[in-house]
């Protein structure tokens, strides 16, 4: 499940769950998609535990923890 929230900057921002590698449930990432600038790269933060725990991580949080998690993310390459 996908969240939306918005930064300090008012740049409207989605962040879901993803796999770990190769598709594995272990090792998830949360990427974020600037739904403001498209051409924006995505940015990732891979978390430890199973995806599950990630979702709900994305769906139990604060905005102000996601804009957190956000600032501590890297662009994906």
């Amino acid at each position: 499940m996908a969240r939306t929230f918005q930064d300090a900057n008012f740049l409207e921002w989605q962040a879901f769950a993803t796999t770990g590698k190769h598709g594995f449930d272990e090792d998830p990432n949360i990427v974020f998609q600037c739904l403001t600038l498209p051409d924006m790269r995505p940015r990732i933060i891979a978390l430890d535990g199973i995806e599950a725990e990630a979702q709900a991580r994305v769906i139990n949080a604060t905005d102000a923890e996601l804009v957190e998690m956000l600032a501590n993310s890297k662009e994906l390459p």
